[in-house]
């Protein structure tokens, strides 16, 4: 059972890993991931928890209330919040990291149309987890890819955008407008702009 919790979590983290980039699949690759987690780490604390709860049973909140509530299960899933999200950290530095890898050597110029910017979601329990990409289209030997950067990452020229209330108000001029590209020959879903 702990090897099955183990390898569930580490599955996790490579699919964030590896994948993490593709700007039209984040959203499900993020909800796999996070589900991943959560299968992983409950069959790695089940039998913990389940010892726990059993040896706490006689402990009487009136007569030892600190003993009764620091000997409860649910601090050790409190406990797993920060490590799953410094798992999610790890993954995404990581990806960033296996990015900038393919993108020093092998790597091919070309002429990317921007598209616009895309909204992925997916929810979480207590609300929704979003982010956005500026999409590119750009053509490799493999065929027409489409693709995205996060948002913050885009830095648009000046004159193609303004700045209303604190949001980028992006002007129709912008869609379609060029912008020249490197990306993997090996992984052509990588790219950075030049």
């Amino acid at each position: 059972m702990k090897l099955l919790a183990i390898l569930l979590i580490l599955a996790g983290t490579t699919i964030k890993a590896l994948f993490g980039h593709l700007a039209k699949n984040w959203a499900n690759l993020e909800s796999i991931s996070l589900i991943l987690y959560l299968i992983g780490f409950t069959l790695l604390l089940y039998n913990l928890v389940s010892r726990i709860d059993k040896n706490n049973e006689e402990i009487s909140f009136k007569n030892n209330p600190l003993k009764w509530i620091f000997g409860r299960s649910f601090f050790i899933y409190i406990l797993v919040i920060p490590v799953m999200v410094g798992l999610m950290y790890f993954s995404e530095n990581l990806n960033i990291k296996i990015q900038e890898h393919f993108l020093k050597e092998n790597t091919e110029k070309t002429i990317a149309t921007f598209i616009g910017f895309e909204k992925q979601s997916y929810l979480i329990k207590y609300g929704k987890e979003t982010k956005e990409f500026a999409m590119f289209q750009y053509k490799t030997p493999n065929g027409i890819i489409y693709q995205g950067l996060p948002k913050k990452n885009f830095k648009p020229k000046k004159s193609s955008f303004t700045v209303k209330n604190s949001q980028l108000v992006i002007s129709n001029k912008m869609t379609n407008q060029k912008v020249e590209i490197i990306y993997s020959k090996k992984y052509p879903t990588i790219f950075k702009i030049l």
